[in-house]
């Protein structure tokens, strides 16, 4: 047996309550996973005409936050936040932890929790796009292959790359 990431179901079975946890985020991620989003079916939420590049950030990181699939669930609330600090082999694995309101902070130009500077550290779209990416390929890294989160993963991967992409 290889040395790699450890299985999610194995880190589960050690631990009664990181199992009450992933009972919590499956029901979240319940009808989530069996929307799709693909270029086909995404609309179009607006554009950044006159838009500073700060701006254009901020209304991506906002429109993932809020997307919906189409019975009006916000899908990828999931990775609006980081996961809890109790789940530790998370944080072992892991080495660049982020989520949406992470790089919201950066896009406000905040560290830590001290005052917006109102500048993004995010000084390019390749910055951008590689900051969120982060997302998706710790999701992934992390979570098992089909699971509900795994496979929403992709789904924030595909929506993200449609709103860099459509304008700039």
């Amino acid at each position: 047996m290889s040395e790699g990431r450890p299985k999610r179901k194995a880190a589960l079975a050690a631990s009664p309550d990181r199992e009450s946890s992933a009972s919590k985020r499956q029901r979240r991620e319940h009808t989530a996973a069996s929307s799709v989003v693909s270029a086909d079916n995404v609309t179009d939420p607006g554009d950044f005409t006159g838009k500073t590049f700060q701006q254009a950030q901020e209304q991506i990181i906002n429109e993932l936050i809020k997307y919906t699939d189409d019975e009006g669930l916000e899908i990828f609330s999931i990775f609006a936040m980081l996961p809890s600090r109790s789940l530790t082999d998370y944080y072992a694995l892991i080495k660049k932890p982020t989520s949406l309101s992470s790089v919201r902070k950066k896009v406000y130009g905040q560290e830590g929790r001290g005052a917006p500077t109102g500048r993004t550290f995010l000084k390019s779209w390749d910055a951008f796009e590689t900051e969120v990416s982060w997302i998706w390929r710790n999701a992934r890294e992390y979570n098992e292959d089909g699971s509900g989160v795994y496979n929403l993963a992709g789904e924030l991967e595909v929506r993200e790359s449609y709103l860099n992409l459509r304008q700039w």
